[in-house]
């Protein structure tokens, strides 16, 4: 059965991590038996210069280590310094997220190059 937007709203979280050069998780791997709807990621500009971000989605059961077992999802999104770039762009719908990630998987970030910047998500979960 599918949420209601009221049971969607008490189910909401956010994280909020730095990402550099190398792949840094988002969150956690997803929980076996559930599925997290990302309705928004939010990429903080360092103030210091422009960078691109690639989010991907590592899959089931596979090593970060290997290329081959990354999904792109956003490639080289562009982040001025003092900006703060939002995926999507304007207003996000709790009901139609930008990414739909399922038990096992996990999404990562990186930045083109720099110190790195902070990513922030706004997601929530569902049981399967």
């Amino acid at each position: 059965m599918k949420p209601t937007q009221e049971q969607i709203m008490e189910r909401l979280q956010t994280d909020s991590v730095p990402i550099e050069t190398t792949r840094t998780p988002l969150t956690d791997a997803i929980p076996d038996r559930k599925m997290r709807f990302i309705v928004k990621i939010m990429l903080h500009g360092d103030g210091v210069a422009s960078r691109t971000v690639d989010i991907e989605k590592l899959k089931k059961g596979g090593d970060p280590a290997e290329d081959a077992d990354f999904t792109m999802k956003f490639n080289d999104v562009p982040v001025a310094p003092a900006d703060v770039r939002n995926i999507p762009e304007g207003s996000h719908d709790l009901e139609n997220p930008v990414l739909v990630l399922e038990g096992g998987t996990q999404p990562y970030g990186r930045v083109s190059a720099g110190a790195g910047l902070n990513v922030t998500i706004l997601y929530w979960d569902s049981d399967i």
